[in-house]
């Protein structure tokens, strides 16, 4: 069984934010909730856009970035196709090793670190 949602946002504005015609959508499926977030301006063009999967087990929530759907101040990045992003009562770790865009390559690394509750 796969559920699908959408929530469509017309407008929002604030001294600080300006969205129009944004939307959140994705799918649940197999303990796994595909998430599209897309932020656009006033002309309708994305602004901002990420996409990529959630994953419980256990108490560790991992998030993987769809390569495709990162764009960033109408800037479209380049992301590995093995990223993860994990977090859980045994800390945090990352594993995103490529993010690029035109211009600018980095190269990330992370290491373990506790989780720290506030």
């Amino acid at each position: 069984m796969k559920l699908a949602y959408t929530l469509d946002i017309k407008s929002v504005e604030s001294p600080a934010v300006k969205l129009y015609n944004s939307s959140v959508n994705g799918a649940a499926a197999n303990n796994i909730l595909g998430v599209n977030v897309f932020l656009r301006d006033s002309k309708n063009q994305d602004k901002y856009m990420i996409g990529g999967n959630f994953k419980a087990d256990n108490k560790t929530y991992r998030f993987s970035l769809d390569p495709q759907k990162l764009l960033l101040n109408y800037d479209k990045w380049q992301v590995a196709q093995d990223n993860l992003i994990q977090y859980g009562e045994a800390g945090y770790t990352s594993e995103i090793s490529t993010l690029a865009t035109t211009g600018n390559h980095y190269l990330l690394t992370a290491l373990p670190r506790q989780l720290i509750l506030l």
